[in-house]
């Protein structure tokens, strides 16, 4: 299933073969570097005769690099049309190498995948008149993937401390605080800082010393401690609120079983303080739902009620 998701999310997002980009996101690079050292693992179980490891190590790079880590980051980046290009020739040409790969173990989804989708860019008949590339030993990047593993620990743990200090995801906070000795986080940190505040929603990363003052709440991991600050002040609280509307207009057009393309009207009233925020926040909300409209304080027939940090909202939407 989740390898099928993938696929559903190319032929929504990538309605042509991308053409390869003049420049690369380092989390671009590391993806690129999982490829090929999977790629490598996956030709040696075969050869020799270990077929459990090379199932393994492709079930790996799917799963937890690619629709767990990897998709996150480049939807996100798609979304915001940042180097969007680069993010979707990455996800092509991995899930195609992932899919040729599959093919030797699950042929009929595979075959039927390639049909599907791949079939009317690679002009081969056929998954299986492709060649299954071997791996390009220049671009396994060992450095990379460590400190994207480091990453990945830094966010997974941030995760848990936002949950300690009840804040949603969705609720941006100002400052992540990594506090460690380890040159390798500070080098983590340095060139994986946008990844992480994309991913934990901050909207400043910072290493420190000592723990620092205020409402903090606190964690571990294995190279050092997390901190977070759980105050919400005003700015922070109205980029809360419009992400909830967000993520609710999103929820009711999936829902409606409408596409990515089809643009909206939305209405939205309740409480006087989230119309307030709806409308000061109206360009960024449109922008992020394919609205072409947002109708604030005016009641209309149907929509739904929810509560929203205690206060009453009611949404409507229509093409």
């Amino acid at each position: 299933m989740i390898f099928y998701n993938m696929y559903v999310f190319l032929t929504r997002f990538c309605e042509q073969k991308p053409a390869k980009p003049k420049k690369l996101n380092k989390e671009d690079e590391w993806l690129i570097s999982r490829l090929n050292r999977t790629i490598k693992e996956f030709h040696y179980g075969f050869e020799n005769y270990e077929l459990n490891k090379a199932a393994k190590s492709l079930r790996f790079f799917i799963v937890e690099d690619l629709s767990r880590w990897y998709m996150k980051i480049a939807k996100n980046r798609i979304n915001r049309g940042e180097n969007k290009n680069a993010a979707l020739w990455v996800l092509y040409n991995s899930i195609l190498s992932a899919t040729k790969m599959l093919g030797i173990i699950c042929p009929f989804l595979s075959e039927h995948v390639y049909q599907e989708y791949f079939k009317k860019y690679e002009n081969k008949e056929s998954l299986f008149l492709i060649e299954l590339e071997k791996e390009s030993g220049e671009l396994i990047n060992a450095e990379i993937e460590k400190k994207m593993s480091l990453t990945e620990e830094i966010c997974s743990n941030a995760f848990v401390v936002r949950q300690k200090a009840g804040i949603k995801t969705r609720w941006p906070i100002k400052t992540l605080y990594i506090e460690s000795k380890s040159h390798e986080v500070k080098d983590a940190i340095t060139e994986f800082e946008e990844v992480i505040k994309m991913l934990m929603n901050c909207k400043e990363v910072a290493t420190v010393e000592t723990k620092p003052t205020g409402k903090i709440s606190e964690g571990e991991f294995s190279l050092g401690k997390i901190y977070i600050d759980s105050t919400i002040d005003q700015e922070l609280y109205e980029e809360g609120v419009s992400n909830e509307i967000k993520r609710r207009i999103q929820s009711m057009r999936k829902e409606a079983g409408m596409i990515e393309k089809d643009q909206i009207k939305v209405w939205v009233n309740g409480d006087a303080e989230i119309e307030r925020i709806v409308s000061d926040k109206g360009d960024s909300i449109k922008n992020s739902v394919n609205a072409e409209k947002i109708i604030v304080g005016e009641k209309e027939k149907g929509g739904e009620e929810f509560l929203l940090d205690g206060k009453k909202v009611i949404i409507k939407i229509s093409k």
